[in-house]
């Protein structure tokens, strides 16, 4: 057994409201409410003025809604906030990073690079100045290479961490070609 239902009166425009003594207007009883056809493009709107209970009038009223041209064909998707966050928070691990160490690992490689071809020119041997030969020509040179290595490394290791959380970002987001 169904709880009692008001019984729906048909407005001049086309939509239902209730009665409050819950009986069918006399002079629309014979007519039933339809559903606006899934074709209609837009449905007139009732302007209805009530009383509010300090007494002051309260109105509603509906205006159509013009979208720009490039909006025409778009379209709402449904997405949960918790979805919405935890993107948000794997991308902010991206936007929130610090210097990043590969770039000092790359300012050492040009350094020592520098250093190094510098020192081709110079009167350096290994007779008249063996510290300094060792330093400008073993020392530099494996530092420069090292560093170099380290830069590649890291910024390897940067990049697919960045391409990680892109994918692990689209695999939670609704895709709009895929929705029904």
């Amino acid at each position: 057994m169904q709880p009692s239902q008001p019984s729906p009166v048909l407005l001049k425009r086309g939509l239902t409201s209730f009665n409050s003594e819950h009986n069918m207007d006399e002079k629309n009883s014979n007519e039933a409410f339809q559903p606006p056809s899934s074709q209609a493009i837009s449905v007139p709107v009732a302007e209805v003025t009530m009383r509010s209970p300090s007494g002051d009038d309260i109105r509603y009223q509906a205006y159509s809604v013009k979208r720009p041209a490039q909006d025409v064909d778009d379209f709402l998707i449904e997405c949960r906030a918790s979805v919405l966050e935890r993107c948000r928070s794997q991308l902010n691990r991206i936007v929130d990073s610090e210097f990043p160490l590969y770039e000092i690992m790359l300012a050492i490689s040009c350094a020592a690079t520098g250093a190094f071809l510098g020192a081709l020119p110079t009167d350096i041997t290994h007779q008249t100045s063996p510290l300094m030969w060792k330093f400008y020509f073993a020392i530099v040179p494996l530092v420069g290479s090292s560093s170099l290595v380290a830069y590649f490394l890291l910024r390897r290791n940067e990049v697919q961490s960045a391409t990680r959380i892109a994918k692990a970002v689209l695999a939670d987001l609704p895709d709009p070609c895929n929705t029904k």
